[in-house]
């Protein structure tokens, strides 16, 4: 059924109140199936939603978990925005290391906030989502894009932060730091 608040009232899930009150989420799917059912007049009467993830709930309480004990290490109540900003960065640069196996093919972690945190390997995706959640947790508005274009090809498709930081937009590529 159609839940306004949880989808909003545009028909594009990437507008939905879901993605923007937790924007991590729309990077953490892998596919999103809709069957629409209608009444007699052809009037749209349920849409049933079947999402994909790259991981389950389990492992989602496990990364939350693990990243409140690390936010709270790494944030401190009186920080700046910039100090809090360039903190994170840090921490990810040390910690996350690019993910080879994902880029073969032989693992999909690597595009997740979870393989970048937990097993410590990502592609740009896993990366920007991660820094997306990490910066969103420390008070910082910011959102993960993506685009053609990288610091290793003009033509590879590639996943970065934009980030706010005293009303000015900064660009922030944690994956190639």
């Amino acid at each position: 059924n159609w839940n306004y608040e949880f989808w909003g009232t545009s028909s594009s899930v990437a507008d939905s109140q879901l993605f923007k009150k937790i924007p991590w989420l729309f990077w953490a799917w892998t596919s999103l199936n809709m069957t629409k059912f209608y009444d007699s007049q052809g009037l749209i009467t349920n849409i049933d939603y079947n999402i994909t993830y790259y991981y389950n709930s389990t492992k989602e309480k496990e990364l939350e978990n693990k990243l409140i004990t690390t936010m709270n290490k790494l944030i401190s109540k009186n920080m700046d925005m910039i100090t809090r900003e360039k903190t994170i960065h840090d921490w990810i640069v040390s910690h996350v290391d690019y993910d080879n196996a994902t880029v073969a093919g032989k693992d999909d972690m690597g595009f997740t906030d979870y393989g970048a945190f937990i097993n410590g390997l990502a592609v740009c995706e896993g990366y920007s989502t991660l820094t997306n959640r990490m910066l969103f947790m420390a008070g910082i508005p910011n959102m993960a894009v993506s685009g053609s274009g990288s610091a290793t090809s003009s033509t590879e498709d590639h996943a970065w932060n934009l980030v706010d930081l005293d009303n000015d937009w900064y660009q922030l590529d944690v994956t190639w730091d």
